[in-house]
């Protein structure tokens, strides 16, 4: 593999994530600026004036605990139906359906462990919101985006075994719940036909290296 085609590949890579970022919500898009809430009741609000920072929840200890379990099943879902990819070859179906049920069980049996989360809301005065925390007496904390997307965050874990809080450096992804149904099948499969795309580009620079190295060794023999 020479280095020409290595910086072809990273670059068909790089273009896949800077696609998917653009799937989120505008509210976490570049050079925007919103004020978005956070809800908390009066002990929280302490600690976090106090330590300067949030705790973050653990997708494995969240309110719905089926919140994890209905993103891959409706994955699976859209993987196995007819509409899947429908305008690709059969090949490049099957790359990505392979591809993506890889990352789904690394995602369940490593990654999981190591995903926290941390909630906001658009709602400036949510009655709802309010009356979960100390039954209306509670704060709302307001955060730039702008601010919270550019700002360097610092993460530390706490280790199992010792107690002790070490630095943790996990990819930290912004963006927006999205509750309707036809609107999370519409970005999945947007994200699919982008990780289609990359596979045939990826391709075709190997055929096209292939090429090269067969003329080389023709011309030399």
């Amino acid at each position: 593999m020479t280095e020409n085609k290595d910086d072809q590949i990273n670059q068909k890579v790089n273009e896949v994530f800077y696609n998917l970022e653009k799937l989120s919500s505008d509210i976490f898009k570049k050079n925007t600026n919103k004020c978005i809430y956070h809800y908390t009741n009066t002990e929280s609000l302490l600690s976090i004036l106090k330590t300067n920072s949030f705790w973050l929840s653990s997708s494995r200890h969240l309110n719905d605990g089926n919140e994890i379990s209905y993103t891959v099943k409706l994955i699976k879902k859209i993987l196995e139906s007819e509409s899947f990819l429908s305008v690709y070859n059969t090949h490049i179906k099957e790359k990505v359906k392979k591809s993506i049920y890889s990352d789904l069980n690394n995602y369940l049996s490593m990654h999981s462990k190591k995903t926290f989360l941390l909630s906001f809301t658009t709602e400036e005065s949510s009655a709802g919101l309010w009356l979960s925390y100390n039954n209306g007496k509670g704060y709302k904390l307001g955060f730039s985006t702008y601010n919270l997307k550019n700002h360097k965050i610092n993460i530390k874990i706490k280790n199992q075994n010792t107690g002790v809080f070490e630095r943790y450096d996990p990819f930290i992804r912004f963006g927006n719940v999205i509750y309707d149904t036809k609107k999370q099948e519409t970005i999945l499969q947007k994200y699919f036909e982008i990780y289609a795309n990359a596979i045939i580009d990826i391709e075709r620079i190997d055929k096209e290296e292939e090429k090269k190295e067969t003329f080389w060794v023709g011309t030399w023999n």
